[in-house]
Protein backbone atom coordinates (compact mmCIF):
# COMPACT_ATOMS: atom_id res chain seq x y z
CA UNK A 1 0.00 0.00 0.00
CA UNK A 2 1.53 3.34 -1.04
CA UNK A 3 1.77 6.41 1.19
CA UNK A 4 -1.11 8.29 -0.51
CA UNK A 5 -3.55 5.44 0.01
CA UNK A 6 -2.44 5.04 3.64
CA UNK A 7 -2.83 8.79 4.18
CA UNK A 8 -6.37 8.85 2.73
CA UNK A 9 -7.37 5.84 4.83
CA UNK A 10 -5.82 7.38 7.97
CA UNK A 11 -7.80 10.60 7.46
CA UNK A 12 -11.04 8.65 6.99
CA UNK A 13 -10.33 6.72 10.17
CA UNK A 14 -9.53 9.99 12.00
CA UNK A 15 -12.84 11.51 10.96
CA UNK A 16 -14.79 8.48 12.18
CA UNK A 17 -12.76 8.37 15.43
CA UNK A 18 -13.98 11.85 16.38
CA UNK A 19 -17.37 10.31 17.23
CA UNK A 20 -16.23 8.26 20.27
CA UNK A 21 -14.17 11.28 21.38
CA UNK A 22 -17.26 13.49 21.21
CA UNK A 23 -19.43 11.00 23.07
CA UNK A 24 -16.83 10.38 25.78
CA UNK A 25 -16.04 14.08 26.28
CA UNK A 26 -19.72 14.96 26.69
CA UNK A 27 -20.17 12.04 29.11
CA UNK A 28 -17.11 13.18 31.12
CA UNK A 29 -18.53 16.71 31.34
CA UNK A 30 -21.85 15.34 32.61
CA UNK A 31 -20.05 13.14 35.16
CA UNK A 32 -17.89 16.04 36.37
CA UNK A 33 -21.01 18.16 36.88
CA UNK A 34 -22.47 15.58 39.28
CA UNK A 35 -23.02 17.07 42.75
CA UNK A 36 -21.67 13.94 44.45
CA UNK A 37 -17.98 14.40 45.33
CA UNK A 38 -15.20 11.87 44.73
CA UNK A 39 -17.33 9.36 42.78
CA UNK A 40 -16.56 10.62 39.29
CA UNK A 41 -13.04 9.17 38.99
CA UNK A 42 -14.00 5.52 38.23
CA UNK A 43 -16.84 6.69 35.95
CA UNK A 44 -14.54 8.97 33.94
CA UNK A 45 -11.85 6.28 33.67
CA UNK A 46 -14.45 3.84 32.32
CA UNK A 47 -15.60 6.49 29.84
CA UNK A 48 -12.05 7.16 28.66
CA UNK A 49 -11.26 3.46 28.29
CA UNK A 50 -14.36 3.08 26.10
CA UNK A 51 -13.24 6.11 24.07
CA UNK A 52 -9.80 4.63 23.38
CA UNK A 53 -11.45 1.35 22.38
CA UNK A 54 -13.78 3.22 20.00
CA UNK A 55 -10.84 5.06 18.41
CA UNK A 56 -9.06 1.74 17.82
CA UNK A 57 -12.20 0.33 16.20
CA UNK A 58 -12.31 3.36 13.88
CA UNK A 59 -8.69 2.64 12.87
CA UNK A 60 -9.48 -1.09 12.47
CA UNK A 61 -6.79 -1.76 15.03
CA UNK A 62 -6.73 -4.65 17.51
CA UNK A 63 -4.75 -4.05 20.68
CA UNK A 64 -4.72 -5.50 24.17
CA UNK A 65 -7.42 -3.98 26.44
CA UNK A 66 -4.74 -3.29 29.04
CA UNK A 67 -3.40 -0.59 26.73
CA UNK A 68 -6.58 1.46 27.17
CA UNK A 69 -6.25 1.58 30.97
CA UNK A 70 -2.54 2.38 30.61
CA UNK A 71 -3.37 5.24 28.20
CA UNK A 72 -5.82 6.69 30.73
CA UNK A 73 -3.23 6.58 33.52
CA UNK A 74 -0.44 8.05 31.39
CA UNK A 75 -2.73 10.67 29.89
CA UNK A 76 -4.17 11.92 33.17
CA UNK A 77 -0.72 12.07 34.72
CA UNK A 78 0.56 14.23 31.86
CA UNK A 79 -1.68 17.16 32.85
CA UNK A 80 0.44 17.76 35.93
CA UNK A 81 -0.11 18.03 39.68
CA UNK A 82 -1.84 21.41 39.36
CA UNK A 83 -4.83 20.11 37.42
CA UNK A 84 -5.18 17.06 39.68
CA UNK A 85 -5.07 19.25 42.78
CA UNK A 86 -7.65 21.63 41.33
CA UNK A 87 -10.01 18.73 40.67
CA UNK A 88 -9.50 17.43 44.22
CA UNK A 89 -10.33 20.87 45.64
CA UNK A 90 -13.38 21.17 43.39
CA UNK A 91 -14.65 17.79 44.60
CA UNK A 92 -14.17 18.83 48.23
CA UNK A 93 -16.04 22.10 47.60
CA UNK A 94 -19.03 20.15 46.26
CA UNK A 95 -19.83 19.42 49.90
CA UNK A 96 -20.23 23.12 50.77
CA UNK A 97 -23.60 24.80 50.06
CA UNK A 98 -23.25 28.03 48.13
CA UNK A 99 -20.01 27.07 46.38
CA UNK A 100 -20.86 23.53 45.30
CA UNK A 101 -22.24 24.59 41.90
CA UNK A 102 -19.11 26.57 40.88
CA UNK A 103 -17.07 23.56 42.04
CA UNK A 104 -19.17 21.27 39.84
CA UNK A 105 -18.51 23.53 36.84
CA UNK A 106 -14.74 23.48 37.49
CA UNK A 107 -14.72 19.70 37.83
CA UNK A 108 -16.92 19.25 34.76
CA UNK A 109 -14.76 21.55 32.64
CA UNK A 110 -11.51 19.76 33.47
CA UNK A 111 -13.11 16.32 33.14
CA UNK A 112 -14.29 17.33 29.68
CA UNK A 113 -10.98 18.91 28.70
CA UNK A 114 -8.84 16.00 29.82
CA UNK A 115 -10.96 13.42 28.00
CA UNK A 116 -11.27 15.57 24.88
CA UNK A 117 -7.54 16.26 24.59
CA UNK A 118 -6.51 12.64 25.27
CA UNK A 119 -8.91 11.45 22.58
CA UNK A 120 -7.58 13.87 19.97
CA UNK A 121 -3.99 13.07 20.95
CA UNK A 122 -4.58 9.34 20.49
CA UNK A 123 -6.17 9.92 17.10
CA UNK A 124 -3.18 12.03 16.06
CA UNK A 125 -0.58 9.39 16.92
CA UNK A 126 -2.56 6.52 15.37
CA UNK A 127 -2.86 8.61 12.21
CA UNK A 128 0.90 9.26 12.16
CA UNK A 129 1.75 5.60 12.73
CA UNK A 130 -0.74 4.36 10.13
CA UNK A 131 0.63 6.69 7.45
CA UNK A 132 4.16 5.43 8.25
CA UNK A 133 2.94 1.84 7.89
CA UNK A 134 3.44 0.96 11.56
CA UNK A 135 1.09 -1.86 12.64
CA UNK A 136 0.62 -1.80 16.42
CA UNK A 137 -1.47 -4.99 16.36
CA UNK A 138 1.65 -6.98 15.44
CA UNK A 139 3.57 -5.73 18.48
CA UNK A 140 3.64 -6.93 22.06
CA UNK A 141 1.97 -4.77 24.71
CA UNK A 142 5.33 -3.47 25.92
CA UNK A 143 6.37 -2.59 22.36
CA UNK A 144 3.07 -0.77 21.86
CA UNK A 145 3.61 1.27 25.00
CA UNK A 146 7.16 2.14 23.99
CA UNK A 147 5.99 3.26 20.53
CA UNK A 148 3.02 5.28 21.83
CA UNK A 149 4.10 6.95 25.08
CA UNK A 150 6.44 9.71 23.90
CA UNK A 151 4.20 10.68 20.97
CA UNK A 152 1.11 10.60 23.20
CA UNK A 153 2.60 12.93 25.81
CA UNK A 154 3.83 15.38 23.17
CA UNK A 155 0.42 15.51 21.47
CA UNK A 156 -1.39 15.99 24.79
CA UNK A 157 0.89 18.86 25.77
CA UNK A 158 0.43 20.63 22.43
CA UNK A 159 -3.36 20.19 22.26
CA UNK A 160 -3.89 21.01 25.96
CA UNK A 161 -2.02 24.31 25.51
CA UNK A 162 -4.03 25.12 22.39
CA UNK A 163 -7.35 24.27 24.08
CA UNK A 164 -6.64 26.48 27.12
CA UNK A 165 -5.54 29.40 24.94
CA UNK A 166 -8.32 29.13 22.35
CA UNK A 167 -11.50 27.05 22.55
CA UNK A 168 -12.94 23.61 21.96
CA UNK A 169 -14.26 24.70 18.58
CA UNK A 170 -10.88 26.12 17.49
CA UNK A 171 -9.10 22.87 18.36
CA UNK A 172 -11.72 20.82 16.52
CA UNK A 173 -11.68 23.10 13.49
CA UNK A 174 -7.95 22.56 13.17
CA UNK A 175 -8.42 18.80 13.49
CA UNK A 176 -11.23 18.64 10.93
CA UNK A 177 -9.29 20.75 8.40
CA UNK A 178 -7.14 17.69 7.89
CA UNK A 179 -10.16 15.71 6.72
CA UNK A 180 -11.74 18.37 4.47
CA UNK A 181 -12.78 16.66 1.25
CA UNK A 182 -12.58 13.21 2.82
CA UNK A 183 -15.97 11.56 2.25
CA UNK A 184 -17.35 8.97 4.64
CA UNK A 185 -20.88 7.81 5.38
CA UNK A 186 -23.05 10.71 6.56
CA UNK A 187 -24.23 8.52 9.44
CA UNK A 188 -20.69 8.53 10.83
CA UNK A 189 -19.90 12.20 10.26
CA UNK A 190 -18.96 14.47 13.16
CA UNK A 191 -20.75 17.80 13.57
CA UNK A 192 -18.39 20.28 15.26
CA UNK A 193 -21.04 22.98 15.78
CA UNK A 194 -23.56 20.58 17.30
CA UNK A 195 -20.93 19.09 19.61
CA UNK A 196 -19.86 22.54 20.87
CA UNK A 197 -23.50 23.56 21.30
CA UNK A 198 -24.18 20.54 23.54
CA UNK A 199 -21.08 21.32 25.60
CA UNK A 200 -22.12 24.97 25.97
CA UNK A 201 -25.69 24.10 26.95
CA UNK A 202 -24.53 21.73 29.70
CA UNK A 203 -22.32 24.43 31.22
CA UNK A 204 -25.05 27.10 30.86
CA UNK A 205 -27.51 24.92 32.77
CA UNK A 206 -25.14 24.63 35.72
CA UNK A 207 -24.20 28.31 35.61
CA UNK A 208 -27.93 29.07 35.80
CA UNK A 209 -28.20 26.81 38.84
CA UNK A 210 -25.30 28.70 40.40
CA UNK A 211 -27.01 32.08 39.80
CA UNK A 212 -30.29 30.80 41.23
CA UNK A 213 -28.59 29.41 44.33
CA UNK A 214 -26.67 32.64 44.96
CA UNK A 215 -29.92 34.58 44.61
CA UNK A 216 -31.65 32.27 47.10
CA UNK A 217 -28.82 32.69 49.61
CA UNK A 218 -28.99 36.48 49.32
CA UNK A 219 -32.78 36.44 49.84
CA UNK A 220 -32.35 34.29 52.95
CA UNK A 221 -29.75 36.69 54.35
CA UNK A 222 -32.17 39.60 53.96
CA UNK A 223 -34.74 37.61 55.97
CA UNK A 224 -32.13 36.72 58.61
CA UNK A 225 -32.26 33.07 57.56
CA UNK A 226 -29.70 30.50 56.44
CA UNK A 227 -29.80 27.48 54.15
CA UNK A 228 -30.67 25.36 57.18
CA UNK A 229 -34.03 27.18 57.42
CA UNK A 230 -35.32 25.97 54.02
CA UNK A 231 -35.82 22.67 52.23
CA UNK A 232 -32.90 21.95 49.88
CA UNK A 233 -35.30 20.74 47.21
CA UNK A 234 -37.95 23.49 46.94
CA UNK A 235 -35.98 26.27 48.76
CA UNK A 236 -39.17 27.60 50.38
CA UNK A 237 -40.68 25.18 52.92
CA UNK A 238 -39.28 24.58 56.40
CA UNK A 239 -37.37 21.25 56.45
CA UNK A 240 -39.08 18.64 58.62
CA UNK A 241 -37.55 15.34 57.48
CA UNK A 242 -34.41 14.08 59.21
CA UNK A 243 -32.37 11.69 57.09
CA UNK A 244 -30.49 8.72 58.51
CA UNK A 245 -27.70 7.88 59.17
CA UNK A 246 -26.23 11.35 58.45
CA UNK A 247 -28.82 13.12 60.67
CA UNK A 248 -29.39 16.15 58.41
CA UNK A 249 -32.81 17.80 58.49
CA UNK A 250 -32.74 19.39 55.05
CA UNK A 251 -35.91 18.50 53.13
CA UNK A 252 -39.64 18.94 53.60
CA UNK A 253 -41.99 15.98 53.70
CA UNK A 254 -43.59 16.71 50.32
CA UNK A 255 -40.30 16.86 48.46
CA UNK A 256 -39.00 13.74 50.17
CA UNK A 257 -42.08 11.78 49.09
CA UNK A 258 -42.27 13.31 45.61
CA UNK A 259 -38.58 13.08 44.69
CA UNK A 260 -36.11 11.37 46.99
CA UNK A 261 -38.24 8.36 47.97
CA UNK A 262 -38.75 7.48 44.29
CA UNK A 263 -35.07 7.40 43.40
CA UNK A 264 -33.24 4.09 43.13
CA UNK A 265 -30.23 5.65 44.87
CA UNK A 266 -31.34 7.90 47.72
CA UNK A 267 -28.84 10.63 48.62
CA UNK A 268 -28.91 13.38 51.21
CA UNK A 269 -29.06 16.84 49.50
CA UNK A 270 -26.83 18.22 52.29
CA UNK A 271 -23.88 15.79 52.20
CA UNK A 272 -24.70 13.38 49.34
CA UNK A 273 -24.39 10.35 51.63
CA UNK A 274 -26.68 7.32 51.27
CA UNK A 275 -30.07 7.45 53.02
CA UNK A 276 -31.04 4.33 54.95
CA UNK A 277 -34.16 5.71 56.64
CA UNK A 278 -35.82 8.96 57.76
CA UNK A 279 -38.07 10.38 60.43
CA UNK A 280 -40.40 13.33 60.51
CA UNK A 281 -39.58 16.09 62.99
CA UNK A 282 -42.09 18.33 64.76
Amino acid sequence: MDVKVRRDDALKFSKTALIPVGLASTAALTIGLLPIPFVDWPLIVTTQVSMFAGICVAFKLKVNKGIFIWLTTVGLGSFGVGVGLLRMIANALKLIPGVNVPAMIIDGTFSFGGTFIMGLAFIAILRQLYIKGVDLSKMTEEEQKEKIKKLFLLEIKAKWTQWRLTSTKAVLREETKLTDGICISSSTDFDVDKFCEVQGNLLKQDKLKMSEQISIIEDLKRDNKTLNDVCRMCWTCKPNITLKPCGHTCVCEKDYIDYISRQLIKLCPECNSDIDSYEKTQ
